[in-house]
């Protein structure tokens, strides 16, 4: 199974509780870890999780981009030390070019340490759009002299930064929101969407119990 996270709702949560914004970005990746080890006890093949989009990068302020870079850089590193323990695979999906080499860097030597593992796949989407993913992946395909008449749905994946994985079964959304905002944009067609309301630092062990179950009581119709 392949479910997939959007972690929203954050700055909400924080606003309610008058904490300052740095503080809130710690509250949202504190709560990763746990769902991440309650997924690979459950037996699940992929999570994926989008923690930061491309205009997020480009519409903030320089300086809480900066910190957010810090701190992704900082995550990403430990949670490659526990995925190596226990077996699992990392990788980063998105328009990685706009991370600022110092952060990339150490950010990809920690997903390169984890690349034998196979009890789970992580994919974290940092930079990530679902339409700039499609527009880069038309972007590769043309620059590979591919023709039109060469290029169909399945050729179009393995230019797409998640077209390696397989798509979403269930996308939980946090934050209130009703909307996908184009996390795996083009392999979504058929996924579940389950919307809890409540903000991602409060989402919880049960909560994840509960998005499962829900998945477990759909009827899957895959019409052509």
């Amino acid at each position: 199974m392949h479910i997939g996270f959007i972690l929203d709702g954050n700055r909400t949560w924080a606003r309610d509780r008058w904490i300052p914004t740095f503080e809130w970005h710690r509250q949202w990746y504190k709560r990763i870890e746990p769902i991440l080890d309650l997924c690979y006890e459950q037996g699940l093949d992929f999570v994926s999780m989008w923690v930061l989009s491309n205009k997020n990068i480009t519409e903030r302020s320089e300086t809480e981009v900066k910190y957010l870079f810090e701190l992704l850089e900082y995550w990403i590193v430990d949670l490659g030390k526990k995925a190596i323990k226990k077996w699992y695979r990392i990788e980063l999906v998105g328009d990685l070019t706009m991370i600022p080499e110092k952060h990339r860097v150490p950010m990809l030597n920690a997903v390169k340490k984890t690349l034998n593992g196979e009890n789970m796949t992580v994919v974290i989407a940092i930079a990530y759009g679902g339409q700039n993913e499609i527009l880069r992946a038309t972007r590769r395909a043309i620059e590979c002299g591919i023709s039109s008449d060469e290029l169909d749905e399945e050729t179009f994946l393995q230019f797409l930064d998640t077209g390696a994985f397989p798509p979403p079964d269930m996308i939980v959304r946090t934050g209130w929101h009703m909307r996908h905002s184009g996390f795996f944009l083009y392999q979504s067609e058929y996924s579940e969407y389950y919307f809890p309301e409540i903000n991602w630092p409060d989402f919880s062990e049960e909560e994840l119990y509960k998005a499962l179950n829900s998945y477990s009581k759909a009827e899957r119709k895959f019409w052509k």
